[in-house]
């Protein structure tokens, strides 16, 4: 079954991921473009997360959610390499569809490559993050 928020979580839930972007762009405009783009992709697109999973869940919940951050980091950067080079010859619409359709074909491979570990070696990446009944 599909998880149910109160209109107060989604509220509270949107104004700390605003709050923590904020942040973000914030340092980016004082540190520079090269920090900008750090902080973009640590503070806003995992710390609000893992913060919110945390709260919402527990902690348990957390560091099986943590154990994906690697191979998922790959599609981030995937996203940023991609769109480096399509922005400028296709522009902002088109440069996101393409780096979004090159993050898609990198989950897949993702996928693909964590499936075949796990029918060859079941314990060596653990069980899905999700837990069942969520």
């Amino acid at each position: 079954p599909a998880l149910k928020y109160s209109f107060s979580q989604k509220i509270v839930r949107a104004i700390f991921a605003g709050i923590i972007i904020a942040l973000s762009v914030f340092l980016a405009k004082t540190l520079g473009a090269f920090w900008g783009g750090i902080m973009s992709i640590f503070p806003a697109a995992f710390l609000s997360t893992l913060i919110i999973v945390h709260w919402h869940y527990n902690t348990d919940f957390l560091f099986k959610t943590c154990k994906t951050l690697p191979l998922g980091s790959l599609i981030f950067v995937t996203f940023i390499f991609t769109a480096q080079y399509t922005f400028p010859g296709f522009g902002a619409l088109w440069g996101t569809i393409l780096a979004y359709i090159a993050s898609v074909a990198t989950l897949l491979v993702i996928l693909k490559i964590t499936h075949k570990i796990k029918s060859q070696f079941p314990a060596s990446l653990g069980n899905d993050p999700i837990p069942s009944g969520h």
